[in-house]
């Protein structure tokens, strides 16, 4: 989902979001050699708002 914003012949930025992105997750075990701890966690994560520039 994103709006783009026309600069004349400049260019235009964009504003995005990005609500239902599939991500991997990581995850850990035995970390640090420490057998009871374990983790989970998103390498990126699944919501994201960006505004990209485009000339």
């Amino acid at each position: 989902m994103g709006a783009d914003i026309l600069m004349g012949e400049f260019g235009k930025i964009t504003v995005f979001a990005d609500l239902a992105s599939p991500v991997i997750i990581a995850e850990y075990t035995d970390l640090f050699g420490i057998a009871d701890w374990s983790g989970q966690n998103h390498i990126m994560s699944p919501y994201r708002i960006g505004i990209a520039l485009t000339m």
